[in-house]
């Protein structure tokens, strides 16, 4: 450390070293109280006991944290050492939890089942409509066999576009 922390004599968890609440060190630092509670429950900064933190440790540890976004306030996890690195991925894997749990987020199989299900309906639906038309309308066989191809054409059309690669690439061979 420098030389400033050793003029206080507060080395980080060291004695001597000011514990402060929330309060005061988001006025410190120039942020909200729930920020500097979100930073630290992210693993960047550090906490002495419940709801004080220790002051010396904390700026440091939030001029890093400066040092290590992207401008954003987006954490580079790569940049981070391995105790917040850790950190930071427990608080992102407990907001998913949360999201979903909230019903912000769903699992990609239910969402892709959901639009089988749907899908299927649809079809089911668009099955009938060539026997319908010929018994409501009395159209002639050629034009219910236009109505089915045009069906055809729209299912196999519908197929190939939710197929596709959205990237461009073929995986079909």
């Amino acid at each position: 450390m420098g030389e400033s922390a050793d003029l206080f004599g507060w080395q980080d968890g060291g004695p001597g070293s000011p514990e402060v609440s929330a309060g005061f060190l988001s006025g410190l630092l120039g942020i909200t109280d729930r920020r500097v509670q979100q930073l630290a429950a992210q693993g960047v900064l550090p906490k002495a006991s419940r709801g004080r933190y220790p002051m010396a440790g904390c700026v440091r540890a939030y001029v890093q944290f400066l040092q290590n976004t992207n401008g954003d306030q987006e954490i580079d996890p790569e940049r981070l050492d391995p105790f917040r690195a850790r950190a930071y991925w427990q608080s992102k894997q407990e907001e998913l939890k949360w999201r979903e749990a909230a019903g912000e987020l769903m699992d990609a199989r239910d969402v892709e089942a959901e639009f089988a299900r749907v899908f299927a309906l649809i079809d089911r639906e668009l099955s009938t409509l060539p026997d319908m038309l010929e018994r409501r309308t009395g159209l002639p066989g050629p034009a219910i066999q236009l109505v089915e191809d045009v069906l055809d054409s729209i299912r196999e059309a519908l197929y190939l576009k939710l197929t596709e690669d959205p990237n461009g690439v073929d995986d079909k061979g």
